[in-house]
This record gives C-alpha cells, structure tokens and sequence, in this order.
C-alpha cells in the first residue's frame, strides 16, 4: 500500500493545492515546482531521499508560462505521471509528462522523455465574466 506524504507546490499555493505522494521506491519523495518557487512557468519535478530536507536532481517538464494544477501518480511499471493545466484561459490543455526517477536525478544526461503529451484541449465556447 501506497504511503501519501503532504506537499506544497510553491508553484501553486495561491491555488491552496497542497498535494504529494511518497513513490512507491518508499523511500524517494517527488515535488514540482518552478525554479524561483513563484511563478507558474519551469514546471520542474525533484526528488528528495531524506523526506524533503534537501531535494535533488530537477527535470525540466514545461518550461512555459501558464502551466498550473500539477498532479502526480505512479504506475506499476515505476513511470511517474504528472497531468497538469497549460493556458487555462487561450490554450485550454490538459497535458501529461512521464518520466522516472532515474530521469529526475540524471536529467542532464537524459534523451527525450515523454512531456506535453495533450490528454485533453477545451474546444467549447469561452465564457466571459
């Protein structure tokens, strides 16, 4: 069985979205955030192996303005899935990256992983306020 863990996604606190997940590994912990903790661009994934005192590696997931919303799970398989909003106000998507572990901690040396995968793009009318 899988043990949650709280998180706050500093990318998202105005949102109040605090959420996490302990991977399945039991003992790695995941966090998203953007690199200055501030804005909603750089969707960033890190992974802490001493529950969150110091985190590691940084896997660039989207580094463009307007991604929000980030969710994570993991498969069986070890895949980690992130689903996340992208311009929620002209874009509409829904997107998704996987990666691992393995990927997070060696991002630098890491060939193309799946990232903006569309899952969903809002194609009704917009509603004005």
């Amino acid at each position: 069985m899988r043990q949650l863990i709280l998180f706050c996604f500093t990318l998202l606190c105005s949102a109040g979205f605090p959420v996490g997940e302990r991977l399945e590994s039991a003992k790695n912990n995941i966090a998203l955030d953007s690199p200055d903790g501030k804005t909603r661009s750089h969707l960033t994934a890190f992974i802490s192996k001493d529950d969150g005192k110091t985190w590691q590696g940084g896997l660039l997931l989207d580094e463009r303005k307007g991604v929000s919303y980030p969710d994570i799970t993991e498969g069986y398989s070890g895949n980690i899935y992130c689903i996340y909003d992208y311009s929620r106000q002209d874009k509409m998507e829904i997107l998704m990256a996987v990666f691992t572990e393995e990927d997070i901690l060696n991002s630098a040396n890491l060939p193309d992983f799946r990232s903006r995968v569309l899952i969903n793009k809002a194609t009704g009318r917009k509603i004005d306020n």
